[in-house]
């Protein structure tokens, strides 16, 4: 890979997300990554979830799953997220 392209991964985000902790209902009702010295903070819309434990949050088109501690987040609100433990892995190349 060459830095400037475009490029397909996929987005690991291994932290325990705890309400209130580093999850939070969102401030905007629109998609958004950005990076600080906290670490990777994401917004995104929480989708419907048979397991308490397990979320899917769609940032735009794309989906991530998130582990999920404590509180009940409302399915298909917008919810901000700050993660510290992420990892890219190629799809394709």
């Amino acid at each position: 890979p060459q830095m400037g392209q475009v490029h397909e991964v996929e987005l690991s985000l291994e932290d325990d997300f705890v309400w209130d902790h580093n999850l939070w209902a969102a401030t905007q009702d629109r998609p958004r990554i950005s990076r600080d010295q906290a670490g990777l903070r994401v917004t995104g819309q929480l989708l419907p979830r048979e397991d308490e434990a397990v979320a899917a949050l769609a940032i735009g088109p794309n989906i991530v799953l998130l582990s999920l501690q404590g509180g009940h987040a409302q399915p298909g609100g917008f919810v901000s997220l700050l993660a510290r433990q992420v990892s890219l892995s190629p799809v394709a190349l």
